[in-house]
């Protein structure tokens, strides 16, 4: 990672200054040089906030829908005062990004930067708020920021603050966590490598339950070993095909959640079908916010995949919001296929894929995902004894631009596609 400053361009902060010079594995820090440019030490990748850097719960945990509030005295909702002259912007004002960014509220400060990721096994955990491979600069400080915000529904999500962001070609971002990831930027996000919600935790993507049904909204039902309920999200997760003594089958997972992905919601987890209990993880949730672009590029992937295995999982869900929004690489939101055993063993189903081709069962039993024009699960089947599992559903696409439009590349994949009701456009709002 490359990280520049520039203290004088207004940045995004969860309402606190901090200072930073940083550098990551695999990559170098411009002048001042940091206290280590090589190596990753995960225990210092996330300094305290009195070490200049952003602390686990130092970021502003916001009470609303907004986040991010002050009182008339400029101290925090959650009990932590401004250092003397930061002054941050009122809370989703439109004048820090140029428009107001969907599901929470930021303030404008100097204190964050940019970041430049090169390595292929870079790592964001919402969970614990911290970011794998960094090392501190001198002053203890790294080029972001963390908060925590509450959603219209009561839900949280991660916020990551920086001033731009540039995934290179070979470049892969892991985002693991149980809240789903909220990236601002002030000015520029370009993806030219992968970046890819992840087990454990999945940026907020259902695991199955205890009681066997899968977790989320659009859980699918427990097969009681028979097929399983896939997970549901856009569109229905298949059902699951019952043994020769069962009188029905297992539900697939309902659809539910809103087209504008307000609030930011990860598809739903398929159901345990009980001989192979392993898989079928919803896809998480992404929401970036830019206040200039967005640029994927030919060879880059944003993917928010529903797990496969022997339960199959929904697609997650992804939220892109700039005055312009350009694509020509890969943006994918598919459901998991399902199968017979563990994920990435023998007879397991794909996970949802960064392409339009839907996710394969791992047999001929076994239900696909929902992936391009086909936004349901396909039912498992019966046959020589083996009842199969449905496979996920599509999950969900919202691209908000200033025309109502984003760009399209002639190599551009967007899945499910843009003529299914699972990935809609609209306008910023002011």
């Amino acid at each position: 990672m490359i990280v520049s400053r520039h203290p004088r361009r207004p940045s995004l902060l969860p309402l606190f200054a901090l200072s930073f010079i940083g550098a990551a594995c695999g990559s170098s820090a411009t002048t001042p040089p940091p206290a280590s440019a090589t190596g990753c030490d995960n225990d210092a990748s996330h300094p305290s906030g009195d070490g200049g850097g952003v602390g686990q719960d130092a970021g502003a945990n916001n009470s609303d829908a907004g986040g991010g509030n002050t009182d008339a005295g400029g101290t925090l909702a959650d009990g932590m005062v401004l250092p003397e002259g930061a002054a941050p912007a009122e809370s989703g004002a439109p004048g820090v990004l140029g428009f107001t960014p969907s599901n929470v509220s930021v303030s404008a400060n100097s204190s964050v930067g940019d970041l430049v990721i090169s390595d292929p096994n870079y790592s964001i955990d919402t969970s614990a708020m911290k970011i794998d491979c960094v090392k501190p600069g001198e002053d203890g400080g790294v080029p972001y920021a963390f908060s925590s915000a509450m959603q219209s529904d009561g839900s949280q999500v991660t916020i990551l603050y920086v001033h731009s962001v540039i995934v290179q070609q070979g470049a892969a971002v892991s985002v693991k966590g149980a809240p789903p990831l909220v990236l601002v930027a002030t000015t520029t996000v370009s993806i030219q490598g992968t970046v890819q919600s992840a087990t454990p935790g999945n940026a907020g993507g259902p695991q199955v339950t205890q009681s066997g049904a899968g977790g989320g909204p659009g859980g699918g039902a427990d097969g009681n070993h028979a097929g399983a309920g896939g997970g549901g999200y856009c569109g229905t997760g298949g059902p699951g095909a019952p043994n020769d003594d069962a009188t029905a089958p297992a539900a697939g997972g309902r659809s539910y959640g809103s087209a504008t992905l307000v609030p930011l919601i990860g598809g739903s987890a398929g159901g345990n079908h009980g001989d192979y209990n392993d898989g079928g993880e919803g896809g998480g949730a992404i929401q970036i916010s830019a206040g200039t672009s967005i640029t994927l590029g030919s060879v880059g992937v944003l993917n928010v995949p529903g797990y496969g295995g022997a339960n199959t999982g929904g697609g997650g869900g992804i939220l892109l919001e700039a005055p312009q929004v350009t694509i020509d690489g890969i943006v994918a939101a598919n459901g998991g296929g399902a199968g017979l055993g563990t994920p990435n063993s023998s007879g397991a189903g794909q996970t949802g894929q960064p392409s339009a081709q839907p996710a394969a069962g791992g047999a001929a039993t076994e239900g696909v995902g929902g992936a391009g024009t086909m936004i349901n699960g396909t039912a498992g089947t019966y046959a020589n004894g083996h009842a199969g599992s449905g496979g996920g559903a599509a999950g969900r696409i919202r691209i908000n631009t200033t025309s109502g439009a984003a760009t399209l590349g002639s190599s551009a994949i967007v899945s499910p596609a843009m003529t299914t009701t699972c990935t809609t456009q609209g306008m910023l709002a002011k």
